[in-house]
């Protein structure tokens, strides 16, 4: 099978102390699992979230630094009405 006897065994404990729950959620009660998994989710929004914050603060920088290049070498243009 290729399994080590400690996973086997491992297997079998978390049975006998939790039943087919014991199992499925690696010998943790449902509650704890899914909190578990909606943890794992607020982190990776989180992360998507920074990445998006940082991604917007250098699209401003480069504006700015853009318009700044812009009136210092006189090439500001005013938008007719």
């Amino acid at each position: 099978m290729g399994l080590g006897m400690s996973t086997l065994y491992g297997w079998r404990d978390r049975f006998l102390e939790a039943g087919l729950e014991g199992l499925k959620y690696r010998g943790r009660s449902k509650v704890l699992h899914d909190a578990e998994e909606e943890l794992n989710k607020a982190r990776q929004a989180i992360g998507r979230l920074a990445m998006e914050l940082e991604l917007h603060e250098k699209k401003v920088r480069m504006q700015e630094a853009l318009k700044k290049s812009s009136l210092s070498s006189g090439t500001h243009r005013t938008r007719s009405k």
